[in-house]
């Protein structure tokens, strides 16, 4: 049995998301095939096969897995794979009868509650408990009241939107630059899950609390909208996008002013669009996308919803982007292309054809032909 690891690529990165498997677990794969994607709070990191065998990981996508336990595990035979599966089910069963009559929860709400150090038979609730009840509780119990901070107040009346950002990174920096170039809105806080940021502040905007008291701030109206700073992982992105959509939350956009939308152009909300960016004629831009700068999109392009891209991407005309599709820095796609839902595109890659969605295109650099010199 041999563990499939996940590098720590800096020192601060403590957990990944799994963002996607390509293979059922059971299956053979080869050495140094690309075996997963997983995300940090930077990055999108394609994992190898250790070696050639049988896969298997108790892991699905969306869930944590934190440093340096293994994500999976690949076996020299079918049966290795089968009975350590089998193992792992028998663990759990027995688990769930020791604990009948007791604290139910979900797998996340678990992580989440060691993670916080929030006894889970603390939580009064009837039937299962997620990780949204754990945040939840730890606002309404356990955290000190100087970690609140109220949204900042309108200092006189005023057309602007209050938003609300969702996400205390680095991009949070970016949207609020461009809030404050456009001003037509105003930011009044911050919202993120990290506990050591609540309370803080970044460019003098207060980080109010976790996402669990969204709701409570919008029922107050304490702000009129959302934008969600998120810029790499865009299974983040979604699921924010689906809080808000559930307690009827409205996103906005944040558009820089030097971005140019040619002549019918169509923008949908919740998009976070940064310095230098084009939109070619007819356009149709989706929801809650996320396009780092000097991104260019020739005419006639369609992109989709829940999109992470790094700088200095660049399209040629009628290309179609699938919904939550992942682009690196310096990408070049040709016309005509359409990329699928949930592809990933390495940086630097020049894309020619279309690709099937749910699918990993890395970078691949041919040798260069050098003519000799005449004469």
């Amino acid at each position: 049995m041999k563990k499939i690891l996940v590098p720590r690529i800096d020192v601060n990165t403590e957990k990944v998301l799994i963002n996607k498997w390509l293979f059922k677990n059971h299956s053979f794969v080869e050495k140094n095939s690309i075996i997963a994607v997983v995300e940090t709070t930077k990055t999108a990191l394609d994992i190898l096969a250790p070696a050639s065998g049988y896969f298997f990981s108790e892991y699905k996508i969306e869930e944590f897995v934190p440093i340096p336990k293994p994500i999976g595990y690949i076996f020299d035979t079918l049966e290795e794979s089968k009975k350590y599966a089998a193992k792992l089910q028998k663990k759990s069963k027995e688990n769930s009868r020791k604990q009948k009559g007791a604290v139910r929860a979900t797998k996340k709400a678990i992580t989440k509650a060691a993670e916080l150090n929030v006894p889970l038979k603390k939580i009064t609730k009837k039937g299962l408990i997620t990780e949204k009840d754990v945040l939840e509780h730890l606002n309404k119990t356990q955290l000190p009241l100087k970690v609140f901070a109220a949204p900042l107040k309108q200092k006189k009346k005023t057309s602007a939107n209050r938003v609300i950002l969702i996400g205390a990174g680095r991009a949070a920096t970016q949207v609020i630059e461009i809030i404050k170039l456009e001003k037509k809105q105003r930011i009044v806080g911050i919202l993120d899950d990290t506990p050591e940021k609540w309370g803080s502040t970044i460019s003098g905007i207060p980080v109010c609390g976790s996402t669990a008291i969204i709701k409570k701030l919008f029922g107050k109206k304490e702000y009129d909208a959302v934008i969600i700073t998120i810029s790499t992982s865009v299974l983040a992105r979604e699921r924010y996008r689906n809080i808000c959509a559930e307690y009827a939350i409205p996103l906005t956009n944040a558009i820089h002013p030097t971005a140019v939308l040619s002549s019918n152009v169509k923008i949908g909300v919740g998009n976070v669009i940064c310095a230098l960016c084009y939109f070619g004629n007819d356009t149709i831009i989706g929801d809650n996308n996320f396009i780092s700068a000097n991104n260019s999109y020739d005419h006639h392009n369609i992109i989709g919803n829940n999109i992470s891209t790094g700088p200095g991407c660049m399209t040629s005309g009628s290309v179609i982007l699938g919904n939550k599709v992942r682009l690196g820095a310096g990408i070049f796609v040709e016309p005509l292309v359409e990329l699928g839902n949930n592809v990933a595109i390495a940086s630097g890659s020049i894309i020619t054809a279309s690709v099937e969605p749910d699918s990993v295109v890395k970078r691949k650099i041919s040798s260069l032909i050098v003519s000799p010199p005449k004469g």
